[in-house]
């Protein structure tokens, strides 16, 4: 949520709560006998309503949704819950090119340790996480997983160091022993 939404909402929420369970205290303990309900009541839905529904709203605008979604709070603490879980719209997206470039880096790795993939895949790891550390460079305020990328791009490396390492010191061993 929006930082400047988020006091707000407390605000809204939390008064309204508090006055909307003391209306209804003031209302059960004043009894229907007594005048006294009638002003509980009035408390009740002129105050306590309206800033339950102001920090449903702020909690609304908040996450980058229509103010409309405060219509919600008619469901009270369900309502209130339902809100917050909702997804926020305005959070920034995984980039899905560098988590995909962490996942090839090591089925690259796996396969580059027995030499069958002949370094492909860790090219592949390695391009997509150089091209999607860029996009995310770009458009850091929209997007997330610059580590996954960054992560791809040297375990792709590695997918290209370690077999040809490996093969080297064994083609050195065989030579050594002649």
């Amino acid at each position: 949520m929006e930082k400047k939404y988020v006091e707000k909402a407390i605000i809204g929420c939390g008064l309204g709560f508090f006055i909307i369970i003391g209306a209804n205290i003031w209302i059960y303990l004043s009894g229907p006998s007594s005048g006294l309900w009638w002003w509980g009541w009035l408390l009740q839905i002129l105050l306590g309503s309206v800033l339950w529904f102001y920090g449903c709203y702020t909690i609304a605008k908040g996450e980058g949704r229509h103010g409309s979604w405060a219509t919600i709070g008619i469901l009270f603490l369900m309502g209130l819950i339902i809100l917050i879980c909702l997804e926020d719209v305005n959070s920034k997206k995984w980039n899905k090119t560098a988590i995909v470039s962490f996942i090839i880096s090591i089925i690259g790795l796996i396969f580059g340790l027995g030499l069958s993939s002949f370094g492909i895949i860790s090219m592949l790891s390695i391009i997509l996480g150089i091209v999607s550390a860029r996009k995310i460079s770009k458009n850091s305020e929209k997007l997330k997983g610059k580590r996954f990328a960054i992560t791809g791009t040297i375990f792709g490396g590695l997918g290209l160091i370690l077999p040809l390492w490996i093969l080297t010191s064994v083609l050195w061993t065989i030579i050594a022993r002649f």
